[in-house]
């Protein structure tokens, strides 16, 4: 069973003047943490009533300490939780040139980063039923009044970026996103809370030496 609900608790270290110690192992009878949550479903035949979860659950942790409370690590705290369940799939493939002269991309390099902080991506993938674009969402994670410009950068070349919404139809509304000079970064607005959605299409022409041009993208169906 795989979860997107986020779960925060306050988990405190043993304090004297609180009266709470650990025993001979180190061990606190009762922590304050409480990081599992499950549900109680109701059925669609009308007049059936709710039923449990039943089976095995199986759940994985990622634990992340800081200091301070949420409200001044939730930047910190939202971005580890997105790459704990959101872990980068490595794809291998056959029949590739073996040899640096044939291969198109760097050994290593980034997909894309987003500023400012408060912006997290949570998509980078294909275009549903458009193989020649590259979907980019991403979201406002603290909100706040008005708007404000975030810009994307990526490692390929884009000859056009156009928004779309959540579904990835194209949108008419909104201003366009703005793509930069050198066509791997584009600038949009941002509202508070908001999910935004671009398109970006890789140029066609070839790479040049710092692995610039066209890019591949995998998708894996599980």
């Amino acid at each position: 069973m795989s979860s997107c609900v986020s779960v925060c608790d306050y988990i405190f270290p043993p304090r004297e003047q609180d009266n709470i110690k650990p025993d001979a192992e180190y061990n606190i009878a009762n922590p304050m943490i409480q990081p599992i949550l499950l549900a109680t479903r109701k059925s669609n035949g009308g007049d059936k009533g709710l039923y449990s979860q039943r089976g095995d659950h199986t759940f994985t942790f990622s634990v992340l300490s800081h200091a301070g409370d949420w409200s001044s690590n939730s930047l910190k705290g939202a971005r580890f939780a997105i790459q704990a369940n959101n872990p980068l799939r490595v794809v291998g493939l056959s029949g590739l040139p073996t040899g640096n002269s044939g291969n198109t991309l760097d050994e290593t390099k980034s997909f894309c980063s987003v500023s400012p902080d408060n912006v997290l991506v949570t998509a980078f993938k294909k275009k549903d039923g458009d193989s020649n674009n590259v979907i980019v969402r991403m979201y406002d994670i603290l909100g706040g009044t008005g708007t404000y410009d975030s810009t994307l950068n990526f490692f390929f070349d884009a000859s056009s970026t156009r928004k779309t919404n959540i579904i990835e139809e194209y949108s008419a509304e909104g201003s366009l996103p703005t793509l930069a000079s050198d066509k791997r970064s584009v600038t949009i607005d941002v509202g508070h809370h908001s999910i935004e959605t671009i398109a970006l299409q890789p140029s066609s022409s070839p790479a040049g030496g710092d692995g610039g041009g066209g890019c591949f993208i995998a998708t894996v169906a599980e």
